[in-house]
């Protein structure tokens, strides 16, 4: 259990929902796995590319953390402003509200 070592350097609540976060991922990547075995037919390609983009993004999270704790709040920022991108990106608004929403 040498390779978990790195968990006592942060605060237990937070090692507890790191530990959380990747079983879940973990849970739904096995999942994932056994319905696509199972149900062939069943076209699971864009819940097991978000799923991809989950563990991508708990990674770089957990990275972060384990740098130094306030490079993970830019890190947060860096990922909330990818999300919030690729929600205007999807949305539908008039060219004269998306610089009001931009800086909002």
């Amino acid at each position: 259990m040498k390779y978990l070592n790195f968990l006592s350097e942060i605060p237990a609540e937070l090692s507890l929902m790191v530990q959380l976060i990747f079983g879940l991922l973990g849970l739904v990547s096995i999942g994932l796995v056994s319905v696509g075995k199972v149900k062939p037919t069943w076209n699971l390609s864009e819940l097991k590319l978000r799923t991809k983009s989950w563990w991508f993004m708990s990674a770089v999270f957990l990275a972060a953390i384990l740098i130094n704790h306030k490079i993970s709040f830019i890190a947060l920022a860096y990922l909330s402003f990818l999300a919030f991108r690729e929600m205007y990106s999807l949305m539908d608004f008039r060219s004269v509200d998306r610089r009001a929403i931009f800086w909002a």
